[in-house]
């Protein structure tokens, strides 16, 4: 299931980080148009992304949960989806941009580790499984979760 999500005010481009389970996920709302009253929004079929958007404390200060879509191969659904214009106008006020921080590519959620012992801790305590070196926790997290991980040295 496909998850949309878009900004409470409207903003072109919207980057955050949100702390869940120990982890650093990045996520971008894109696709919004000030000038035309339209937030920005964020489509994830990661679950785990799901949840850290659903349980974080700026759900309902910067963002709002939107709709559920099924998960289509032709990918009509988004497209459709994407080209509606919002249904409820951005209420007007101050912009919550607490934990702004850059990532790559549009509207995709990124999971960073400070370290390589964080990212292993996090397979360990979410999937119960032992990995032994970065490569490996790479390869395991991106086959997991589809989303692919930052693993900073240090």
């Amino acid at each position: 299931m496909i998850k949309v999500y878009q900004t409470i005010e409207c903003k072109n481009n919207v980057i955050t980080t949100i702390a869940f389970k120990g982890v650093k996920v990045k996520v971008e709302f894109t696709g919004g148009n000030v000038m035309k009253n339209i937030p920005a929004r964020l489509y994830t079929k990661d679950p785990f992304v799901q949840m850290a958007l659903d349980e974080s404390d700026q759900k309902g200060r910067m963002y709002r949960f939107v709709q559920e879509l099924p998960e289509g191969d032709d990918g009509k659904t988004i497209a459709a989806v994407v080209q509606q214009p919002t249904q409820q106008p951005a209420p007007k006020g101050p912009a919550d941009v607490e934990g702004e921080a850059s990532v790559d590519g549009a509207g995709e959620s990124k999971m960073e580790f400070d370290n390589l012992a964080e990212a292993i801790t996090y397979i360990a305590s979410t999937w119960g499984e032992q990995v032994e070196n970065e490569s490996q926790a790479r390869k395991f997290i991106e086959e997991k979760t589809g989303v692919k991980p930052v693993i900073h040295k240090g």
